[in-house]
């Protein structure tokens, strides 16, 4: 598989990357400012997108309606699972993972929907 078939990989991850600054800006009423911090939104968009196309292709997913339940089953066993657990025993109150997560799972539906929409 040549780079030029991963193309929509970088693209979920820029309109998650965009989404995920729009929430915390109107969501968590948070300000985010730097190079390094943008970088690294941009990266862990772009492997969470590249995770679904992993999954969407070894399970050879064919509709919509599977590719959502990947991008929901994604978000709730990996990254609401895991910061749950660190919510709980830091004593973070259930509002903010809301704020946090919240965005993260319409995120995964929507970098769900490129990679579907794209390959």
């Amino acid at each position: 598989m040549s780079l030029s078939e991963w193309y929509y990989l970088p693209i979920a991850a820029l309109t998650n990357s965009l989404f995920y600054l729009f929430w915390q800006k109107k969501m968590g009423l948070k300000k985010i400012h730097g190079f390094k911090t943008l970088s690294l939104i941009f990266f862990g968009s772009l492997f969470n997108a590249w995770g679904l196309d992993v999954i969407q292709r070894m399970l050879e997913i064919f509709t919509i309606v599977q590719m959502m339940k990947i991008s929901l089953g994604c978000w709730l066993m990996i990254a609401a699972a895991t910061s749950a657990k660190h919510y709980a025993v830091n004593g973070w109150s259930k509002k903010n993972f809301w704020i946090d997560y919240g965005g993260d799972l319409i995120g995964f539906m929507i970098m769900g929907l490129i990679i579907y929409a794209l390959t």
